[in-house]
């Protein structure tokens, strides 16, 4: 996720499967900010590695701003692996400066198509960005329902 839609600002990534900072290590799952080739802040749960065949693996992704810091984070994760993921408040969650004003910039075109597996993919058979609500504060503005299927290599 890049909350000004551009590279001018950070990106999130989510990795799932392995950890790669500070070092690699498969399995687990970790969050990271990243700007300029350089980690920002990071922060990781579990070491279990994926083994199970055909495995679904849901989440919800959430960032916000307020007084010139993004926070990310994911929560009501589920999968066979990992159980229950990003439950508790620090789990799987970054927070960093930014020069945006606003999240407007957030493209889910953009996530999907930045989107990709860079571990395993050939053990991935879809992925695919179901929906996203948009929030002013704790009230629900819209929500978007149009699926986005990320492009897996081959």
């Amino acid at each position: 996720m890049n909350p000004g839609g551009d590279t001018s600002t950070p990106v999130v990534l989510f990795n799932m499967n392995y950890q790669d900072y500070p070092d690699f290590q498969p399995g687990g799952l970790q969050v990271k900010a990243w700007k300029d080739d350089q980690v920002l802040t990071s922060s990781s749960q579990g070491t279990g590695v994926c083994g199970t065949n055909n495995e679904t693996i849901t989440w919800t992704q959430r960032m916000s701003m307020s007084g010139g810091n993004v926070s990310y984070k994911v929560l009501s994760g589920q999968s066979t692996t990992w159980a229950q993921f990003g439950q508790g408040d620090n789990d799987l969650a970054v927070s960093f400066a930014s020069s945006v004003a606003s999240l407007s910039g957030y493209s889910p075109d953009a996530s999907a198509a930045r989107s990709s597996v860079s571990f395993e993919p050939n053990r991935v058979t879809s992925m695919t960005l179901l929906q996203v609500r948009y929030y002013q504060g704790s009230t629900l503005l819209s929500t978007d329902t149009n699926p986005r299927t990320v492009d897996l290599p081959k």
